[in-house]
């Protein structure tokens, strides 16, 4: 949380580049719900998706975040929706189904209420939704052979 704090107020970019390395290369697990909470806190678009770079460059395993990462990726721009959409597609899984439930909550939501202007974010909200059916299937199917 401080060295978040630190980085908003860093003018010195090379000091944030720093920062931003530090934090992907935790390696404590329970780190990620730290990462994700901050994320989901922060105002500003901008650092949104700079600290959203941090999952995707981050060893951690953000998969039991799914929903969380959904909701960021509705609830913001496209940068971030792509971002998001990146972030999902390279998650190891496999994903809860509590998981795959609420995110496809916030699909649904989102698809039933969007703005038809846009257009680049419904396109990567789309690609969430399929990839969030996909693996949604891949959980009924294994149902089947239980």
């Amino acid at each position: 949380t401080e060295l978040f704090e630190i980085y908003r107020k860093q003018r010195n970019t090379e000091v944030k580049k720093k920062i931003l390395e530090f934090v992907s290369n935790i390696q404590k697990q329970e780190a990620a719900a730290e990462i994700i909470r901050l994320i989901e806190k922060e105002e500003n678009p901008i650092l949104k998706q700079e600290f959203l770079a941090v999952i995707w460059n981050s060893k951690l395993d953000f998969s039991a975040h799914l929903a969380d990462i959904v909701s960021i990726a509705v609830h913001g721009d496209f940068m971030q929706a792509l971002d998001c959409l990146t972030i999902i597609e390279n998650m190891p899984g496999p994903f809860e189904e509590h998981q795959l439930l609420e995110s496809q909550l916030y699909l649904k939501d989102y698809l039933d209420n969007r703005n038809e202007g846009e257009t680049q974010k419904n396109h990567f909200v789309s690609e969430i939704a399929l990839y969030i059916k996909e693996q949604n299937e891949g959980i009924d199917a294994d149902l089947l052979f239980e």
